[in-house]
């Protein structure tokens, strides 16, 4: 199920600061990805790089920006 794969990609993500959140949603199978981006496209184009993704495992079903008005994501 690339399992280990898709872990891989996912901790790639958080190190180089893509992800800031990641988690699932309880009592779904969906997750929920706070991600640092410029653009719907560029979070496209890299959770297209999933293993999950290419192999059919995962697939976004909504982009929406998003402003933090109080706390931090140092």
């Amino acid at each position: 199920m690339l399992w280990s794969e898709h872990a891989a990609f996912m901790d790639a993500l958080f190190e180089e600061r893509f992800a800031a959140l990641v988690g699932p949603l309880e009592g779904t199978r969906d997750a929920l990805l706070v991600l640092r981006a410029s653009s719907a496209a560029e979070v496209v184009e890299r959770l297209a790089r999933d293993p999950w993704t290419s192999s059919g495992h995962l697939f976004t079903k909504q982009i929406s920006p998003w402003h933090l008005r109080l706390g931090s994501l140092d």
